[in-house]
């Protein structure tokens, strides 16, 4: 949404303006990256998307097809499409796909597309999904933006929430070392403070008096080149990195000083892909960036398009040379729709990543003692 002064908001953005509220008076101006500042994996989930919404009417997509934005389609991207309709199927309850919904009790004007909702009056569940095809974890406990979709959906469809239930889901196939399909079910009364917080921070953001906050979301803030509060903390980040200390540490002092490390690294992570962009778009304007200079690499080899793709095919089979992929199985997940998932699972695995350390955070205690 857009106000009078210019400003906007917007229900995905809600994880990185609920905490820092000055973020839209930063952003104004500039492209909305939609919440992701990698161009590569931003188009492909924009190409993921509706590859489900046209499986899910009905449509045969097939890898190697070309989505609108140019992206080809992956087996991987059919498989994370199945794996998402599949939870869908599971609400056993009729899914409404992308409908736009007014939010006006977070703000007047704000609207969202939820990527798909179901209500289900005889439990009195209300269902609310959102795909992800990135690779950076989004938990469904706590979601800003569901719960922007939740508030909006709640008063369109006059329902009480002292006598309904919210089910949120994340289908994220490619958050490696995760459930790939991760719900939070919740009284909707519960959501009231969460709404209340929202409403307050996007009040402020769209008066423009609301404040930079540095925190995990300045990694794909479309502002953050220009943020002179993510400066001064990759300034500090960078103060720290040079300080002695004790080689010997006890678990408690182990632990505090790998949290704040932890921290301002992702700080400067943010603060240099933001001068990366910025000196990006000023050597393509011609600029001089001293140091710097712009390369241009090659992504994967595809076939041209389908009718290329079928006329090597059709040279194969002139020269007596196989270069179908019809010895190959399909994937696991493509395998469950036509086996039975139990025989499929004889078959098949995940493999493990091995151990991996993770920072617990106050979200993560609050889900633990909530469960």
């Amino acid at each position: 949404m857009e106000a009078h002064n210019g400003l906007s908001i917007r229900p995905s953005g809600a994880p990185l303006w609920v905490v820092c509220d000055g973020q839209p008076v930063l952003a104004n101006g500039l492209t909305d990256n939609n919440g992701e500042a990698d161009d590569t994996i931003r188009e492909e989930g924009t190409a993921c998307h509706a590859v489900a919404l046209a499986m899910a009417h009905g449509y045969n997509i097939t890898e190697g097809m070309t989505a609108q934005n140019g992206v080809i389609v992956s087996e991987e991207m059919i498989d994370a499409c199945l794996l998402y309709l599949g939870a869908l199927a599971k609400w056993r309850i009729p899914v409404t796909y992308e409908q736009p919904i007014h939010i006006h009790r977070i703000y007047p004007g704000l609207t969202g597309t939820p990527d798909a909702h179901g209500v289900d009056y005889e439990k009195r569940i209300l269902r609310v999904a959102d795909l992800k095809f990135g690779y950076r974890y989004v938990d469904a406990f706590e979601n800003w933006q569901l719960i922007c979709y939740a508030c909006g959906l709640l008063d369109l469809y006059n329902l009480n929430d002292l006598e309904w239930w919210v089910e949120f889901t994340i289908v994220q196939p490619r958050s490696y070392g995760h459930e790939a399909v991760r719900t939070w079910y919740v009284k909707a009364s519960d959501l009231r403070a969460f709404i209340n917080v929202l409403s307050n921070s996007a009040h402020r953001a769209m008066t423009g008096q609301g404040s930079l906050k540095v925190n995990p979301g300045c990694i794909n803030c479309v502002a953050r080149y220009r943020c002179e509060a993510l400066q001064m903390a990759a300034v500090d980040a960078m103060s720290l990195s040079v300080q002695a200390v004790p080689l010997d540490l006890n678990p408690s002092q182990l632990s505090a000083e790998l949290r704040v490390l932890q921290t301002y690294s992702k700080l400067l992570e943010a603060r240099i892909t933001g001068l990366e962009s910025q000196a990006t778009h000023m050597l393509a304007s011609g600029q001089v960036v001293p140091w710097y200079e712009i390369t241009h690499g090659v992504g994967r080899e595809t076939w041209q398009s389908p009718e290329k793709e079928a006329e090597v095919l059709a040279l194969g089979r002139m020269m007596g040379k196989d270069v179908s992929k019809a010895s190959k199985a399909i994937t696991p997940t493509q395998a469950k729709k036509v086996l039975p998932p139990e025989l499929v699972a004889l078959y098949s695995h995940r493999p493990g990543t091995g151990p991996k350390l993770r920072q617990l955070d106050a979200k993560k205690i609050r889900k633990t003692f909530q469960g």
